[in-house]
């Protein structure tokens, strides 16, 4: 993705793309402009729907459940299941058979966060949101390129030289 900003911008904007996921790979001064800048963005790696079969536990990790119960993974028995023990004294099991579902049924488990629904839906507005308003800015940009272009060819005509 490339962005252009002006230099007063650079450090903002790059600290919000950051922000969304996306990874500030170069900065190039922009010709065109006194004090224009391009920053280029990688994408984000967003990962398919349910591929979560790469998750590791660990006993010792912290693990949150979907209800906001809070534990940590207290053993693992061999390679299909692991014991969870949460702060109430309660216990549950995860195994390599429900993976699937560990996106929906746990927010947290060991560094890997898993997104609500509700999380997934604020951050499509605030996308769409900063998106309306970038195209406003490369609208308003277009304008103002091609207004000053009109006045280049305007001065540059030869009945008026």
């Amino acid at each position: 993705m490339v962005v252009e900003v002006t230099l007063s911008e650079v450090h903002k904007t790059i600290k919000e793309y950051e922000n969304l996921g996306y990874l500030h790979v170069g900065t190039v001064r922009t010709i065109d402009t006194i004090d224009g800048v391009t920053l280029r963005f990688r994408d984000p790696i967003v990962l398919e729907e349910n591929n979560t079969t790469d998750i590791q536990f660990h006993e010792g990790d912290y693990v949150e459940n979907s209800d906001g119960k809070i534990g940590y993974i207290s053993s693992i028995c061999g390679f299909f299941e692991s014991t969870i023990t949460y702060s109430d004294g309660t216990t549950d099991y995860i195994s390599i058979y429900s993976v699937k579902t560990v996106s929906s049924d746990y927010k947290q488990i060991g560094i890997q966060k898993f997104l609500t629904k509700d999380e997934l839906r604020n951050r499509i507005v605030a996308l769409e949101k900063e998106n309306k308003e970038l195209k406003e800015k490369v609208d308003n940009l277009t304008i103002q390129r091609n207004r000053a272009v009109d006045l280049l060819c305007f001065y540059e005509r030869d009945d008026i030289k």
